[in-house]
């Protein structure tokens, strides 16, 4: 924000009061002596030199170098202006936000998507979304990293897996999602269907590897008779969830795959469903959209929360036909 917009805010905010010892120090830092900033408070240089000390009395340090020529700030004046500034910028930010509110949805939104789940059902709803709202401009990010939300200047991102309540953030749940085992058609019929999970061992297993964590992540199967998870082979391990869909339509081996990446592929034909029956209950990712307090009340970020709970809405209503066990919960708040 510039200088210009500061000193509008602070003759707001503060009137003419150059009593004001905020108001007075602002307007010194700014102008460089006592004397102008009286002009421009319309006070007198007396008054807002002793609006300064007192104000220096209060917080026990000096604010200002003073001699008979400048003056200058000090360490803790430069520090209380970086302050004063943030509060301005602030209150600034919130008059453009009420702003925005009575205008509609208008405006760049800044959007990170986490790619399988944002290219797979965010991205095709996009033209829809853009047609009822042409006067908002996207700029969206397809990035698997834990991006942060405030200081990258994101308005929306949408993660999956348990929103930390700490974040400060706010957020909608998305509902959530479970993983399925499949492999292509070519591949059952080369190898055979696994009629158990213990029968796995003897297939070849695409498993994904998360880009954050490092971690290789578990597939939804049931713990065996003694309680131990069953040891799934690492034929190949790769860190991007589309390059596994695309290997297990390649007929590379047995893959497991989000939902809402497996229903359609079952739906051609192009992958079946392995194992089904016996894939845990329990293994569901919850999907959030999760946005900086300030960008509650814009419209534009309401308006893509609404879109994108729709498009869940409606991919949760698809017919599974597949056995795919029960479907996820519904969206709640956070």
């Amino acid at each position: 924000m510039s200088d210009h917009s500061r000193q509008n805010i602070l003759n707001e905010v503060f009137g003419d009061r150059a009593s004001s010892g905020l108001a007075a120090f602002v307007q010194t830092a700014r102008m460089g002596s006592f004397a102008k900033a009286a002009e421009r408070m319309g006070g007198t240089p007396s008054g807002v030199a002793k609006a300064v000390q007192r104000m220096e009395r209060r917080l026990g340090t000096t604010l200002f170098a003073r001699t008979t020529r400048k003056l200058s700030l000090t360490e803790s004046g430069l520090l209380l202006l970086e302050h004063a500034d943030r509060i301005l910028d602030a209150i600034a930010q919130a008059e453009a936000s009420l702003a925005q509110a009575d205008a509609g949805p208008r405006g760049r939104l800044k959007v990170s998507l986490a790619p399988g789940i944002g290219r797979a059902l965010v991205l095709p709803s996009l033209r829809a979304f853009m047609q009822a709202y042409p006067e908002i401009l996207l700029d969206i990010d397809f990035d698997s990293r834990q991006v942060d939300v405030v200081a990258e200047g994101y308005d929306l991102v949408l993660r999956g897996g348990v929103a930390p309540p700490d974040s400060g953030l706010r957020g909608r749940s998305l509902g959530t999602e479970r993983s399925l085992l499949c492999a292509s058609p070519d591949y059952l019929r080369e190898r055979g269907v696994p009629a158990s999970p213990a029968a796995l061992a003897d297939h070849r297993c695409i498993r994904y590897r998360s880009p954050t964590t490092g971690r290789i992540r578990p597939w939804p199967l049931p713990p065996t008779s003694s309680g131990c998870g069953v040891e799934v082979p690492q034929t190949i391990v790769l860190g991007d969830p589309e390059a596994v869909r695309l290997s297990a339509l390649a007929g590379i081996g047995i893959a497991s795959l989000a939902r809402y990446a497996a229903l359609r592929a079952f739906a051609d034909g192009s992958l079946q469903p392995v194992l089904a029956e016996v894939l845990s209950p329990q293994d569901e990712t919850e999907n959030w959209l999760l946005w900086p307090p300030d960008r509650q009340h814009l419209p534009k970020v309401r308006a893509f929360v609404e879109h994108v709970v729709a498009v869940f809405d409606a991919h949760r209503g698809e017919d599974t036909a597949i056995g795919a066990g029960a479907k996820p919960r519904r969206a709640r708040r956070r």
